[in-house]
């Protein structure tokens, strides 16, 4: 059985996904270009009929970053251990 892990999202979805944009624009995070449902609900949000594709990705994205950041001690915010592979950071 596949293991579901409760994620609370306490933040309007704009907002949400407005904080990982950086990852993508500075591509860290790609998307493929055959991903046409991803691509299309993308060019249409916020106004998209249908925006769960954005919604999985926002949560995968911060669960990576969360994870990331707890393993090696990472602190968001500026301060706290870095290293050569601290991609959090712009």
């Amino acid at each position: 059985m596949l293991p579901v892990i409760p994620r609370e999202t306490l933040k309007d979805k704009v907002t949400r996904l407005l904080a990982i944009s950086p990852y993508f624009e500075t591509k860290r995070v790609l998307v493929r270009r055959e991903t046409y449902d991803w691509i299309n609900e993308y060019l249409q949000f916020p106004d998209a009929p249908h925006d769960d594709l954005l919604d999985a990705t926002e949560m995968a994205v911060r669960d990576i970053i969360d994870r990331y950041m707890f393993e090696t001690g990472i602190q968001a915010g500026g301060s706290g251990k870095r290293d050569k592979y601290d991609w959090t950071r712009g």
